[in-house]
């Protein structure tokens, strides 16, 4: 289960923004957006898990866990 509570704010942070975007669509496993928004050299490191390297393999895991269902998406 994951939970993502998001602190609002003013809405002048355009990083701040994409990083809540890119958090919510990979809680509701958008493997779409998630790819848009990666480029191809990418490295996701699992910590105590496992490392995943190239845009291949970062879609392959996002499918798998594609499966593990949010239970809650908040907007403080």
């Amino acid at each position: 289960m994951t939970i993502i509570i998001s602190n609002t704010n003013c809405g002048n942070s355009p990083k701040q923004a994409f990083l809540e975007a890119f958090n919510i669509a990979f809680a509701k496993a958008d493997i779409k957006f998630l790819l848009e928004h990666v480029t191809s050299d990418i490295t996701w490191i699992i910590i105590g898990d496992k490392r995943i390297e190239g845009i291949e393999n970062f879609a392959s895991e996002l499918e798998r866990m594609k499966s593990r269902k949010n239970e809650r998406i908040t907007h403080r």
